[in-house]
């Protein structure tokens, strides 16, 4: 996987070697490995030197991490700012920030690792060993798409999904409100037909068992309704980390497809609990 190549490079830096790569929205294991940092758009340097001092330096431009938000997709943040001022006017770098402050700071980055490149300028670049003709150079990202299920990711894509339910307000009223309005019209459509005592035994059974196979189907049909919200709240990031590999599509399916049946499975468990207080007989 991407973390053990980049723990193997971490070794082999570790004995003095300078190893450089590029890599594309790693996640944030990944990241702790790194010591030194480019950030790249459109062959522009946006940032360049430690790793540890690029988030106080975004911060520092008015760039801060959302809650649960990855240092990829700050990064990514301001990389799409830093693309937008490019395009409209390349001498001035960022619009929106203080130019002198990221000139200071470019011109430090360029003191620190402006020998990088003189060290591997001997370097040239060789023909193909078997064919004896050029390489073709590959200037996209490789894709692929992983079918395999980690469980491991699974586990750690619910603990970030559950986070980010819960500690949304909007959320956790909505699921209230949906647990109240249940009950309420368990207890109308229970008090209206089950108990009513003018009513036969035998046909306030009936009744019962109708009202709530007629309940249940309503409860079912719901989650397809608002099952295109399943992804909404890390719409962009799952983007991202699928586009890079970081976790397999099966385990983003499996971990959304567990948290929704634990959410409803809490409306169904109401449900019930609602059918067996207001319906007494037979609940």
């Amino acid at each position: 996987s991407t973390h053990k190549l980049i723990k193997l490079l971490k070794t082999i830096s570790d004995e003095g070697k300078i190893v450089i790569f590029s890599i594309h929205q790693p996640d944030d294991l990944t990241t702790r490995h790194f010591d030194k940092i480019l950030l790249l758009s459109h062959g522009k340097s946006a940032f360049m030197g430690t790793f540890t001092d690029c988030e106080p330096y975004l911060n520092n431009i008015g760039y801060m991490r959302e809650p649960f938000e990855s240092f990829s997709n700050l990064a990514m943040r301001f990389l799409n700012d830093f693309d937008t001022t490019r395009m409209n006017d390349d001498k001035q770098i960022l619009a929106d920030i203080s130019t002198t402050k990221f000139q200071r700071k470019e011109k430090h980055n360029h003191q620190e690792l402006g020998n990088v490149s003189s060290d591997f300028s001997h370097l040239e670049c060789s023909n193909d060993p078997i064919t004896g003709q050029d390489s073709i150079v590959n200037k996209s990202n490789e894709f692929y798409i992983d079918l395999g299920i980690n469980f491991g990711h699974i586990r750690t894509l619910l603990r970030r999904k559950f986070k980010i339910y819960f500690t949304s307000i909007q959320n956790v009223v909505l699921l209230v409100i949906n647990f109240v309005i249940l009950l309420i019209a368990i207890k109308f459509f229970g008090s209206l037909f089950v108990n009513d005592n003018r009513l036969p035994q035998n046909f306030k059974e009936e009744r019962n068992y109708f009202l709530k196979l007629t309940f249940l189907p309503f409860i079912f049909s719901a989650i397809p309704i608002v099952a295109g919200s399943a992804f909404y709240p890390e719409i962009d990031q799952v983007k991202r980390e699928i586009g890079v590999s970081t976790y397999s599509v099966l385990s983003y399916y499996l971990a959304t497809l567990i948290q929704e049946l634990v959410i409803y499975l809490c409306s169904l468990i109401m449900f019930l609990v609602g059918t067996y207080i207001y319906y007494p007989m037979n609940a």
